[in-house]
């Protein structure tokens, strides 16, 4: 006989079912897999949030900021929209994270850009459709926005960016790139091409990187290298650099530790049989394919293009999803692609339109059936911490995890199943099994209690039946009540091999 321990869990997201690694899954759902490699940390369930005054879905909110001091020492600020059919932009603001947000000032026309919200020279800005034209707004104090420029003729706009060379904000819309101290805006319509759509701004050390999509889908995704003194030359002169990101669309483009990482999705559905994410990463030479999964066919692919970067970790969102992705360095220094933290405890969304991170805390705007322009954000309380994670944190490992190669497609015999946990004061640890594809069956389930290091073991499944057997194992962990998950290790034994 012969035992496998699954008990290294920063792997992420695999690429193949029967990946030989042994630190990947099938997948992570809300549980915190890059803080410690050893165990899985479950993340706080997330919670609405709520008006001073009004009912939060009317104003649709999406965006949070921090830092910005305009009334009573309220420092977070958000941006949504002044009613429930006013699409005008307003801004609201509030102190600390568990009170009500208050309605601050609002526009008497055009529509709010949701997820433009950003904090520049201690004041917050956001863009917003005013006919024909974006135009910058700067909430300048607690009952007054006011307008700093325009971009003309355009229509979709990226999360505006601050150069920490430059110290200029910088503005995507559709293919013109603007510049902005605060105070004026500056568009530059002559480098970007006209098939392109401008998705994220970033910078390359002193340079400006702009990542943009094809408009009519068959294109190719470009980021463009743009030093920043030389915008005022207004064409393709301004470019140092053209990276070519390949066919599908990019959506998110960001800087990580110098290095410039692309989200890319699927944009041809008649020629692609599955769908699929696609991280690429590039510091000169060549783009690189780091990660490549299979997307569900649940999930939208549409060019949503929320992104937001927090503790080294960049994070972004799909439709119809239930769980905000993250992209990092593993502790091992290994990039990592993982579904994160959860949207609506578990359940998947229809649309999310806005994704903030703020040290440890996630604001979401989205809508799904039964809530519509919901706005949550993780839970935090000065209480109990087991009331904050109710939701269940699900980890499936890949197939045969962490088995020897020579065994892996020899019949075998599962002979018993062992999980090692931190305990809890409330809620369930609890693991199932599946053998050769089938359902996934309940082995153990434990009712938490306290103790820094509890360990369950079994020989059969919870309704006392034996267990299946068969090539191929696969096992799912489940948490509620803050347990964290340190060890999986499960014992076979392979039978009538000849080799």
């Amino acid at each position: 006989m012969a035992t496998a321990i699954i008990n290294n869990f920063s792997g992420g997201q695999a690429e193949d079912l029967r990946t030989f690694a042994i630190n990947e899954s099938e997948y992570s759902k809300n549980f915190d897999i890059f803080t410690n490699p050893h165990y899985l940390q479950p993340y706080p369930d997330t919670v609405t949030e709520s008006m001073v005054s009004g009912t939060i879905t009317d104003y649709k909110l999406t965006d949070v900021i921090s830092d910005i001091n305009i009334l009573d020492g309220d420092t977070l600020i958000a941006l949504g929209q002044a009613g429930v059919a006013d699409s005008n932009a307003k801004f609201f603001s509030k102190d600390n994270l568990t009170e009500g947000w208050t309605n601050r000032a609002e526009r008497t026309s055009g529509s709010v850009k949701n997820n433009t919200l950003i904090g520049y020279k201690g004041l917050a800005y956001a863009l917003e459709q005013s006919g024909a034209d974006i135009t910058l707004l700067e909430l300048t104090d607690a009952t007054t926005i006011t307008t700093r420029g325009a971009i003309s003729s355009v229509s979709s706009a990226c999360k505006p960016f601050i150069h920490p060379g430059t110290g200029f904000m910088y503005l995507g819309t559709d293919n013109v790139i603007s510049r902005s101290d605060g105070a004026t805006v500056t568009s530059y319509n002559g480098i970007i091409p006209t098939n392109l759509r401008i998705t994220s701004i970033t910078n390359y050390g002193t340079y400006l990187a702009v990542g943009t999509r094809p408009v009519n889908g068959f294109d190719r995704s470009i980021a463009f290298i743009i030093n920043p003194a030389n915008l005022a030359l207004n064409s393709t002169a301004s470019i140092s650099n053209i990276v070519d990101f390949g066919k599908g669309n990019l959506n998110v483009l960001d800087n990580m530790g110098d290095i410039l990482v692309g989200v890319i999705t699927t944009n041809d559905t008649k020629t692609v049989i599955d769908n699929k994410l696609v991280v690429k990463t590039w510091a000169g030479g060549e783009v690189q394919i780091v990660k490549e999964v299979n997307i569900e066919s649940t999930v939208a692919i549409s060019n949503i293009i929320l992104k937001a970067k927090a503790d080294n970790k960049l994070y972004f969102a799909l439709s119809l999803d239930d769980c905000i992705w993250a992209f990092a360095k593993n502790k091992e220094g290994a990039w990592t692609l993982t579904k994160d933290k959860y949207v609506v405890n578990g359940t998947a969304v229809t649309g999310i339109t806005g994704l903030s991170i703020l040290n440890d805390i996630m604001w979401v705007g989205f809508s799904t059936a039964g809530i519509t322009n919901g706005f949550y954000r993780t839970t935090f309380s000065t209480g109990s911490p087991t009331t904050d994670y109710t939701a269940t944190s699900t980890y499936r490992t890949t197939l045969n995890p962490s088995m020897p190669l020579a065994d892996r497609y020899k019949d075998k015999e599962l002979k018993a199943v062992q999980i090692a946990f931190t305990g809890a004061t409330s809620g369930t640890t609890v693991v199932k099994y599946s053998v050769d594809g089938s359902s996934m069956t309940s082995i153990l389930s434990n009712t938490n209690a306290a103790g820094e290091y509890v360990i369950s073991t079994t020989n059969e499944t919870t309704n006392a039946l034996p267990f299946l057997t068969g090539k191929e194992f696969q096992f799912q962990i489940e948490s509620t009540g803050k347990s964290k998950i340190k060890e999986l290790r499960y014992k076979y034994e392979t039978l009538n091999e000849i080799l």
